[in-house]
């Protein structure tokens, strides 16, 4: 639409339902966008600028390619050398946002 409200970008953004967080990098973003265009948009059926117009724009299309995408369960590799879980996490910090991933990992034979 030509005309872009903060009313409508927050109903879109908050029907976003990702349980086990899978759209993280995409949603962080928009978050911090989320931030930056409530501080410059004063009332809630106001048109935004058409930079956060355009933002948003690109935001809602990559949330759209997002529809469809599969991931698979991680088992345990067969060639474990045994069940002991190994955690790992990896933070990155920025001056905006903060991301945080965990993830468990296996001592393999090879």
């Amino acid at each position: 639409p030509t005309y872009l409200t903060k009313r409508q970008i927050v109903s879109k953004f908050m029907s976003v339902f990702d349980l086990l967080g899978h759209l993280i990098p995409l949603t962080s973003r928009m978050k911090r966008d989320m931030r930056r265009m409530m501080k410059d948009t004063a009332l809630w059926d106001e048109a935004v600028t058409n930079e956060h117009r355009t933002t948003w724009v690109k935001n809602f299309l990559d949330l759209e390619r997002c529809k469809g995408i599969k991931y698979t369960r991680p088992r345990m590799p067969e060639d474990a050398v045994d069940s002991k879980m190994r955690l790992m996490v990896i933070v990155d910090a920025a001056q905006e946002l903060l991301v945080v991933w965990a993830g468990v990992g296996f001592k393999r034979k090879n």
